[in-house]
């Protein structure tokens, strides 16, 4: 199994590689993925032990359809499991999140570019 930093990159690099659709409000439905939903798709394709059912086109995720499972949200060593952070007053608010920023209209790219800087309070301790 991968550890911490390498599921990060494998979430990043489908973030940028544009094969899934975003959408909002759901981790996954008909018409794409959020953020967050992409991150259950590779954590699904690497470790595969999610319970994952479909209910009028919402997909679920260990009964999950808006926030990461916790065994997601550890696999990516993520301090929450909507993906907050502190942020800079300038972009973000001071205390956002990866799903509040898709949600928002931030593109996968910048959602991406997030990630990779390790904006403050989004990554605990690696393991």
């Amino acid at each position: 199994m991968v550890n911490q930093k390498e599921a990060r990159k494998l979430w990043i690099d489908a973030l940028r590689s544009g094969k899934y659709k975003q959408t909002r409000g759901w981790l996954h439905n008909q018409n794409g993925y959020c953020c967050l939903g992409v991150a259950c798709e590779m954590y699904q394709a690497e470790v595969g032990d999610l319970v994952v059912t479909n209910n009028s086109g919402v997909t679920f995720y260990n009964d999950h359809n808006e926030l990461l499972p916790t065994r997601v949200q550890k696999w990516l060593g993520l301090t929450g499991c909507d993906g907050c952070f502190v942020g800079d007053s300038k972009r973000y608010s001071s205390e956002s999140s990866l799903g509040n920023e898709n949600d928002r209209g931030c593109s996968f790219a910048e959602i991406a570019d997030l990630i990779e800087s390790e904006v403050d309070g989004l990554i605990g301790a690696d393991k």
